[in-house]
């Protein structure tokens, strides 16, 4: 799965794809995307290939890339046991953010403008159900914290052609808070308190990012 993960993220940043070498990848999965288990890996390889779907209509057959699309409108559609409860961030990024991106990229599709308006009750639901009031996350979630984030925040960038946002009023304030509190658990070099482990390499630059963001007051808090 690694490896997968490996591809999509350099094909993202590609500036042409080789047909032959992502159908090599994609195909197989295609077959074996019904059998998987819903977890982090699988959810980052639905949003890796739904972030590659508009680039792959240049280059892959109709009927393939029509078959994509049909199978990652199927998966944003279930709803994982693990929604909030083990592995809260599996049905955030499956049910959450998979369908919130497919309704941004190909609003034009009825299919797809139809997933946003669920998406948008699920990603609120999860920010209510996995932070307290203050913003602070359950500490059976800390270790989600970073990921977390990074789903929501991609998320909240993503604007309906109507101005709508994938969060109501409570889950934006709540996330705003979040911010807050991941600064504060947050050690001097970005990495995350709580871990034994150093700062990631893109650690330092998130932790920039959400203090110059957050000290703007862009989110109302």
């Amino acid at each position: 799965a690694r490896g997968l993960l490996g591809n999509l993220e350099r094909w993202m940043r590609a500036a042409q794809l080789e047909t032959a070498e992502v159908a090599g990848d994609l195909e197989p999965w295609l077959r074996s995307a019904g059998r998987r288990t819903a977890d982090v890996d699988f959810a980052l390889e639905c949003l890796g290939w739904s972030y590659l779907l508009p680039t792959l209509a240049k280059v892959l057959p109709a009927a393939l890339w029509c078959d994509v699309l049909d199978c990652l409108i199927g998966l944003s559609a279930e709803k994982p046991d693990t929604q909030t409860t083990h592995e809260p961030l599996v049905g955030q990024l499956l049910t959450g953010e998979l369908p919130w991106t497919l309704a941004d990229q190909f609003p034009e599709l009825p299919r797809c403008r139809a997933l946003s308006r669920t998406a948008g009750r699920r990603l609120s639901a999860g920010v209510r159900e996995l932070l307290a009031d203050n913003g602070l996350p359950h500490c059976r979630h800390v270790d989600q914290v970073r990921p977390l984030l990074a789903c929501w925040t991609r998320c909240l960038k993503l604007v309906r052609a109507d101005g709508a946002t994938c969060f109501d009023a409570d889950a934006r304030q709540r996330y705003g808070r979040f911010v807050r509190q991941v600064l504060q658990l947050s050690r001097q070099n970005g990495g995350p308190v709580f871990s034994a482990n150093g700062a990631g390499r893109y650690d330092a630059e998130l932790t920039k990012y959400f203090y110059s963001v957050y000290t703007l007051g862009n989110w109302g808090v």
